[in-house]
């Protein structure tokens, strides 16, 4: 996606915007080494960028369905003993953690399910959801985000009421955000930035999203606060970040569940430009 100085540019942009800030973390939302994740891959176009950043800073990665290689599993190390919290998965492909009041979830429907087949009664997709009610009803931290690369709702580069692997995912892992009162699902795949009101319940696709039905706080989250209280079914914000490497324009990014963003030719509900996405929690306070 996009050419071969957007991720530099991207980089830069982010390097103005934190004025060498002391970062808690690098969340990664997978395909961060094209086309096919090999060793050389990430490291022109991951480690050799970001790397004053790698330094000193914890990363969290996740796969997506471009990380073909098995180069993945030995460039990184994740928490799949909780030695930083969480429950143990015994997977590196998926683990959990907590980083001050913030409790990250990590997700890989690909590596475990996916790439295989489509059938969803795969065994290592059913152990892999078993484990993550078992880390969620664990979990007592003030913040959840759940990070996995496909994303619940886009209508950019994928739509995801006519993808089936987002529909099934959607029906899936949907239920257990509102259940555990997930805050923050985070998800790459879609060449575009696109974020959602404060949704609860939406598992059809775009045309069955009903404002009052389906968004807990009327807030877009722009200029007023989003108000979320705590507990289960008190609703969850969707992000999709696709555009660390470039962007892609395909796609209307019409998407009725998601906020709609002023451009200088119309109201579309996304964009597509080169960007990073930087998440600041200040005790009960997200800003992104």
């Amino acid at each position: 996606a996009g050419g071969p100085m957007d991720p530099i540019k991207v980089r830069n942009g982010f390097r103005k915007f934190n004025k060498g800030q002391p970062l808690d973390g690098i969340i990664l939302l997978g395909d961060n080494g094209y086309p096919t994740g090999t060793d050389e891959q990430y490291q022109a176009s991951f480690f050799n960028v970001y790397a004053d950043e790698l330094r000193s800073t914890p990363l969290w990665p996740c796969t997506g369905n471009h990380d073909i290689d098995d180069a993945y599993r030995y460039l990184f190390t994740t928490n799949s003993r909780a030695k930083a919290g969480g429950t143990a998965s015994g997977n590196m492909f998926y683990y959990s953690a907590d980083i001050a009041n913030l409790h990250l979830v990590v997700l890989d429907p690909w590596k475990q399910w996916l790439q295989e087949t489509t059938d969803e009664a795969h065994l290592p997709w059913q152990r892999q959801l078993a484990w993550l009610q078992k880390d969620l009803a664990a979990n007592n931290q003030e913040w959840t985000f759940l990070v996995q690369h496909f994303p619940m709702y886009c209508q950019g580069d994928y739509d995801s009421d006519t993808n089936a692997p987002l529909k099934v995912l959607r029906e899936r892992l949907v239920p257990l955000c509102d259940r555990f009162g997930v805050d923050l699902c985070l998800s790459g795949h879609d060449h575009t930035y696109q974020r959602s009101f404060l949704l609860h319940g939406l598992i059809g696709p775009s045309k069955s999203f009903a404002f009052k039905t389906h968004v807990k706080h009327p807030s877009d989250g722009r200029t007023d606060p989003i108000i979320k209280k705590a507990g289960a079914d008190t609703g969850t914000l969707y992000i999709v970040s696709g555009t660390g490497g470039g962007s892609r324009t395909q796609g209307k990014l019409t998407h009725p569940a998601m906020v709609p963003f002023e451009s200088a030719k119309s109201k579309t509900r996304g964009l597509a430009i080169p960007s990073s996405l930087v998440l600041e929690l200040d005790d009960r306070t997200l800003r992104g």
